[in-house]
């Protein structure tokens, strides 16, 4: 993602950084990294499937069942990863998990049976397989063109009601329709006319309604099954036709919250279209990126941003932020957080460059022991026979 990378190095260039939010009283959070007997490093994103494992993008594909971990990668026999850099993963109804590629195209993988499905980038990569091999491959149907995934960033993933797949691109928008089996009939959409067709986010509201954060701002398409989809822009700042949209996220059902580039982050009513800015006079948005926005159970939403961990408490909707503070081992690693994540226990994950730390509630009563044979304080062994409590 170059565009998101040329935004990161500026920030780390930026001496002025002030936080007015920071200034409100916040809850006392800890945080704690997240360990096994292999070290997770850096991570470009996070899910967790229907049988409860967790799935990190590494160097590599990451499977975390809570103590041991098992890597994925790019092997001789076609069964494996088209390359290991891998940028977004997503969980789709059926349970098949979703990679997005830098360059290579898209794969579909299914963790019960550990077997991809392919979509190369590079058509001559399915010329060139076996026929004992071609099982790995997605079958395309064509229409008028062919079409296939770009060669580029494939940046997110999302699903409708009827289980198409939607996937954004550094290239613009398309359409992953299965016809069954590995039959597959992908569908490119344009949404501008200019040269940056890059589109960093796609979700779908609860009318079904298609909605896309995108290089040259916000756009939305009503759902409507007789025809195709009608892609219509929205102004976020009036008299400003380009507002960069990194990431679009539903939020209470009715809201969608819109992350800027420089401009800050917006609220977008889904009944009436109207366009609030948020916070724009509490944080120096032109120095602090939000790269994803997510609502727990309890309405708390948090932020992951270049700058630290945004929470936003459900009870006074105030904006804080979390930093790393060299003096509490319990603060995060590092300011910049490229992802947040709620698994299936209401754990919060936070993503950075140099690892993966878990919210560290404190009201639990029981902690995960993690595996280690080498590691002081860690279970030796992942077979327990007995439990007994002390006095």
């Amino acid at each position: 993602m170059q565009l998101i990378k040329y935004i990161i190095i500026l920030l780390y260039f930026c001496s002025s950084f002030s936080l007015q939010a920071q200034q409100v009283e916040k809850p006392r959070f800890k945080f704690k990294d997240l360990y096994s007997e292999q070290e997770l490093g850096f991570t470009g994103d996070v899910i967790q499937d229907h049988q409860g494992n967790i799935w990190l993008a590494e160097d590599g594909l990451v499977k975390f069942d809570g103590i041991d971990s098992k890597t994925f990668i790019k092997g001789k026999h076609t069964n494996s990863l088209l390359i290991d850099n891998i940028y977004t993963l997503f969980l789709d109804s059926k349970g098949f998990i979703w990679l997005g590629y830098k360059g290579a195209g898209v794969s579909r993988f299914d963790p019960r049976t550990e077997r991809f499905l392919h979509f190369p980038a590079d058509v001559s990569v399915k010329n060139k397989a076996s026929e004992s091999d071609s099982i790995y491959y997605a079958s395309l149907i064509h229409k008028a063109e062919q079409v296939h995934f770009p060669r580029d960033q494939i940046s997110a993933f999302t699903e409708d009601k009827q289980g198409n797949i939607w996937v954004a691109t550094s290239s613009g928008l398309y359409k992953a329709t299965s016809h069954g089996g590995n039959s597959y009939q992908l569908t490119a959409f344009a949404h501008t006319n200019q040269s940056d067709k890059y589109v960093f986010s796609v979700v779908i509201d609860e009318k079904q309604n298609l909605w896309m954060g995108t290089a040259v701002g916000l756009f939305y398409s009503e759902f409507s099954e007789s025809k195709e989809i009608e892609l219509k822009q929205i102004m976020l700042i009036p008299n400003k036709e380009t507002s960069q949209v990194v990431y679009v996220s539903k939020i209470q059902k009715d809201k969608l919250w819109v992350s800027t580039i420089s401009s800050g982050i917006f609220q977008v009513d889904l009944n009436t279209l109207e366009v609030t800015p948020l916070f724009e006079n509490q944080i120096n948005w032109s120095i602090t990126l939000t790269y994803k926005i997510i609502e727990g159970a309890n309405g708390d939403i948090w932020l992951a941003t270049s700058n630290g961990l945004g929470f936003i408490d459900h009870r006074n909707g105030q904006l804080v932020f979390y930093q790393n503070n060299t003096e509490d081992i319990n603060s995060l690693k590092i300011d910049s957080v490229f992802d947040v994540f709620i698994d299936k226990q209401n754990e919060l994950w936070i993503v950075t460059e140099v690892g993966v730390q878990k919210l560290n509630d404190e009201s639990t009563f029981f902690k995960k022991i993690p595996i280690s044979k080498t590691k002081k304080g860690f279970l030796k062994e992942k077979d327990i026979s007995s439990v007994l409590a002390d006095n």
